[in-house]
């Protein structure tokens, strides 16, 4: 959830109740990299850390490391995103994403004669969207206005409308990390190849 604690009414999960998107990726890649394109498509996008109005060089509000006798690393980290839509003030967008990587250990890949430092293991990436009616609370706070808020949401906003905006909008995103994972994806129109090289290596792939 945001940081900031809100009326349960004026906070509408785009994915319903309590349920979140999961992308799970296991196999080589360059965790460093991945931290950096994932960063670069959310400032494109205008998405900033909830506290800070800039997401800077680290968005997380938490990481966490454990090594293990053989070497491998659990890793930990959690970003608290925020975005206000370029149309209404009155509205806010948030993202909670938790990353989780699992027997993650340094290897190598060789690539056009050259090796290439990178990270085996798995990552499992949690995404948590909602919609933030931050009208709703100045309405309540005028003793006439509180009692129209219905018709105010009605005329003035439409939720569903909203919640459609951000709901596609985390699909892109999914989208986009899939594609930097080169994982296998369906979609109904051509891709362009895209801006932010990938540093992922499926064995299942050649290049």
């Amino acid at each position: 959830m945001p940081y900031e604690k809100f009326d349960k009414k004026s906070l509408i999960n785009v994915f319903g109740g309590a349920s979140s998107l999961i992308i799970k990726y296991k196999d080589i890649f360059d965790l460093g990299e991945f931290y950096t394109a994932l960063l670069n498509w959310l400032d494109d996008y205008d998405w900033h850390d909830c506290i800070e109005d800039e997401l800077a060089e680290r968005a997380e509000s938490y990481m966490g490391q454990v090594v293990d006798k053989g070497g491998g690393r659990e890793v930990w980290f959690r970003w608290r995103l925020k975005k206000t839509p370029a149309d209404s003030s009155k509205i806010d967008f948030f993202m909670d994403m938790n990353f989780h990587g699992l027997g993650l250990k340094s290897t190598e890949v060789v690539k056009a004669g050259k090796k290439i430092k990178a990270d085996k293991g798995e990552l499992e990436i949690t995404i948590k969207a909602s919609v933030h009616l931050k009208y709703m609370a100045e309405l309540d706070k005028d003793s006439l206005l509180k009692y129209l808020k219905d018709l105010f949401t009605k005329k003035a906003y439409d939720p569903a409308q909203y919640v459609k905006e951000l709901y596609q909008e985390v699909y892109a995103f999914q989208n986009f990390i899939k594609q930097w994972f080169k994982m296998k994806r369906y979609l109904p129109y051509e891709e362009s190849k895209s801006f932010y090289p990938s540093y992922a290596w499926p064995s299942h792939l050649k290049d």
